[in-house]
């Protein structure tokens, strides 16, 4: 008796199952997800998962900002490096343009002298000043102040005066 209740309940209820799938009722999904259920993810997985995305990637920016530090604190010294060349080489240049015009200026004062007594200023002069001074004196005036020195502080002079003119032409 049992049977004969229970079967027909059955057969009905199908037939309001499909009757109801077929009006576009999710019937079968229904029934299936409370056969099958499927593991649904929690807020808190999704936020944890999402954390520690957030974590890696803040541990990835934190290694690259220590990375360009450092190298912000080589170029840093670098330039310090060069700035400080930079300053001695325009000290060495003005000095250079200070010498060359202390030359000129002697050049100019010995060609209006005698050559003799040019030749004893040249003689009381450090061999440098005494050859930035021929060397830029005309060749003719030079020839005749080196004349009057004596003949091996006249070779010292214009050898190096021909360094000092060597140098001149080179230009920094």
């Amino acid at each position: 008796m049992f049977t004969v209740v229970l079967v027909p309940l059955l057969a009905s209820a199908l037939m309001v199952g499909v009757a109801l799938q077929v009006v576009g009722v999710p019937v079968w999904q229904t029934i299936q997800s409370w056969l099958h259920p499927v593991a649904k993810t929690q807020p808190e997985d999704v936020w944890r998962a999402k954390w520690r995305a957030d974590e890696v990637r803040v541990q990835t920016l934190t290694a690259q900002l220590h990375q360009a530090q450092q190298q912000l604190a080589a170029l840093q010294q670098e330039r310090a490096k060069l700035l400080a060349t930079n300053r001695k080489l325009q000290q060495a240049l003005a000095q250079r343009q200070a010498s060359l015009a202390t030359a000129k200026q002697e050049a100019r004062v010995l060609q209006q002298m005698d050559p003799g007594a040019a030749a004893q200023v040249l003689d009381k002069m450090s061999l440098a000043a005494a050859a930035r001074a021929v060397a830029q004196m005309p060749p003719d005036a030079a020839a005749q102040v080196l004349a009057a020195l004596p003949p091996a502080k006249a070779q010292q002079v214009l050898a190096q005066s021909a360094f000092v003119k060597a140098q001149l032409q080179t230009k920094p």
